[in-house]
């Protein structure tokens, strides 16, 4: 039995028309796809002045450090640059003239230890020169006791005198006399016998031998000649 019930057709889907290709196409926009060249240059142009702003500002701080750094006046020219300018010439004035004086003490220093070192140099020397002569002296001195001593020992006076104690054995001589009185005794002592005697005028000369007791009067001194 077939069923008379009429089923209603399935009606073919109508195609797509223009508002919904217009919907679609706004979804699309939002989502950003297939946007449309109007759409994509407005948004270019956005994009453009956004960035031309950003570089108009960038341009602008720059500018603006520039005019600042321009504008603004040379440290050397302020006024506390050139309070502490003076301050400093000043120290290095007072300083200089410090260390001038300083030089000048150290040379004063020197001169003097060079005039002392000169001074030492002569007093050394002076001393050497007197400590020759005081040597040279002392030499004189002795070669003139030395020589006293020959002379006392090769000359004699009037008086008694053993040869070979007080007088050298020899021949002695006066060169003039008068009444020159000598003689050869035994002994010294008061009881001595005279061995020999002479007077004599003008020179005399006399040979004494060691252990002889010879005494003169009025004959002056005897020099030993031989």
């Amino acid at each position: 039995m077939t069923d008379d019930t009429q089923q209603p057709s399935k009606k073919a889907l109508p195609e797509h028309t223009g508002s919904a290709q217009s919907a679609s196409s706004g979804r699309n926009w939002k989502k950003g796809l297939n946007s449309p060249k109007w759409l994509q240059a407005k948004n270019h142009t956005a994009r453009s002045l956004g960035i031309t702003a950003a570089a108009v500002l960038v341009a602008g701080v720059v500018l603006g450090g520039v005019l600042g750094v321009i504008t603004r006046p040379a440290v050397a020219t302020t006024e506390e640059y050139l309070v502490m300018e003076a301050n400093l010439t000043e120290k290095v004035e007072v300083m200089s003239d410090k260390f001038q004086a300083a030089n000048e003490k150290v040379q004063d220093a020197r001169d003097r230890n060079a005039e002392l070192i000169d001074r030492e140099v002569a007093v050394a020397d002076s001393e050497a020169t007197l400590l020759a002569d005081q040597a040279s002296l002392k030499a004189g001195q002795d070669a003139l006791a030395a020589s006293t001593q020959q002379v006392a020992k090769d000359q004699f006076s009037d008086g008694m005198h053993l040869v070979g104690t007080n007088v050298t054995p020899g021949t002695y001589a006066i060169s003039t006399s008068t009444r020159c009185y000598y003689a050869w005794k035994s002994g010294t002592g008061s009881d001595a016998e005279i061995v020999d005697n002479e007077i004599v005028n003008g020179p005399a000369t006399v040979t004494l031998k060691a252990g002889e007791v010879f005494e003169s009067n009025r004959c002056g001194k005897w020099t030993k000649v031989g």
